[in-house]
């Protein structure tokens, strides 16, 4: 891929290195948004586990990010996981990356290889949830053309807050300038 970095399809031995990224980049990500006692209950080896069966499931893409050999972050795509999403839609499941390798053009990169795929299949547009207090997150998805379409709160539960945003397949040219 680009400037060393490459998506690979995520295999089942993926799972411990990929679950580990997990519980990192969570604490990089959540670590004042999610309540302390939910980040010390973080469990790695049902992490693993639910990433094993996750990467074996049909319908479910799941990719390792390596940026020159280093694993820098992982992306999931698949079917909608909220009901507000467009039920024919391609729903961006995971998109996470180590604080480390932001701001490199990786996310970029998954949105182009997320419009290829869509287009492969016949797909006009693609989806994702995002944390509603992840405002980082949220500058990135409208920054990549992310038109909000819903969202989802459930009583006090910032883990469950969710926005959703949704793309078309083909890339939208910002207007000049």
């Amino acid at each position: 891929m680009k400037n060393g970095v490459v998506f690979r399809k995520a295999i089942i031995c993926d799972a411990p290195v990929i679950a580990r990224l997990r519980r990192d980049i969570r604490n990089e990500t959540f670590r004042g948004i999610y309540p302390d006692e939910v980040m010390a209950r973080f469990d790695l080896d049902a992490s693993e586990r639910m990433l094993a069966d996750l990467i074996c499931e049909d319908g479910e893409e799941t990719y390792l990010i390596e940026c020159n050999g280093t694993p820098a972050g992982y992306f999931g795509y698949g079917k909608p996981t909220y009901d507000i999403m467009p039920p024919d839609a391609v729903c961006l499941t995971m998109l996470y990356v180590l604080r480390a390798f932001q701001r490199r053009g990786i996310g970029r990169l998954v949105f182009e290889h997320l419009r290829d795929f869509c287009r492969a299949a016949g797909k006009a547009r693609f989806c994702n949830g995002c944390n509603l207090y992840n405002e980082n997150a949220i500058r990135f998805y409208r920054a990549m053309g992310g038109r909000m379409i819903g969202w989802c709160t459930a009583d006090g539960d910032k883990i469950m807050d969710q926005l959703v945003f949704e793309y078309p397949a083909e890339a939208v040219q910002p207007p000049p300038d």
